[in-house]
């Protein structure tokens, strides 16, 4: 379930869905327990390497000088930490999918609800964005016809005899333009979506309905 990974946090746009923090709070928690397991395996695994290099070359000058043989309690206690964090990874991976049908659980009890509230929250940000691009290009219009302005009299300076063209530029306002209708675009799909689940959610009704009639009769 990567989509839950990527997801905005819903608080971050005025939506306060505790079940669903609560839920995705705890799968981060298993999430960040489980990376630092791995990040401890993989030391401890260097380190068990490292020790069985020095181990062999101990044992070899032990054996050369005729000494008793011994076990080498570093890695002993190396191999004693891998079987823990083997097993407090195997933990984790049963845990992971639990939290994820947690998080699950948890969207699908309060979905209509919470898809009303989202919805309304993107018909707003419409209106926003249309504010946003509108005072933007009023700034960057008044920016640009400055600069043709100083553009155009630089290039009377030079000319002779003078003459000067007043400029013309949309290009600023065809710039915000294509933002504009892309958003005016999303809002009419939103909308028509949104129409065609209301259709479709009245067709189910009447479907049950006649079911439960036809049930009685």
């Amino acid at each position: 379930m990567k989509t839950i990974h990527s997801l905005p946090e819903p608080r971050e746009f005025g939506l306060k869905w505790r079940p669903f923090e609560k839920a995705r709070k705890k799968l981060a928690h298993v999430e960040d327990k489980r990376r630092e397991v791995q990040r401890k395996e993989a030391e401890v695994k260097a380190r068990i390497e490292g020790e069985k290099q020095v181990d062999v070359k101990r044992l070899a000058a032990s054996i050369l000088e005729g000494k008793d043989e011994s076990p080498a309690p570093e890695l002993e206690d190396l191999a004693r930490k891998m079987r823990e964090l083997n097993r407090l990874s195997q933990a984790l991976q049963a845990a992971e999918p639990v939290a994820e049908a947690e998080v699950m659980d948890a969207v699908r009890q309060h979905q209509g609800q919470w898809i009303s509230e989202v919805d309304a929250e993107v018909v707003r940000s419409f209106e926003e964005e249309r504010r946003a691009y509108e005072k933007a290009m009023q700034i960057a219009d008044a920016a640009r016809l400055k600069r043709l302005h100083l553009q155009s009299l630089s290039h009377w300076l030079r000319t002779t005899p003078p003459s000067l063209s007043p400029p013309a530029d949309v290009a600023v306002r065809s710039s915000f333009d294509r933002l504009k209708a892309d958003a005016d675009q999303a809002e009419r799909m939103h909308h028509e979506r949104a129409a065609n689940e209301r259709l479709a959610a009245q067709e189910a009704a009447r479907l049950e309905r006649e079911a439960r009639e036809g049930g009685v009769a």
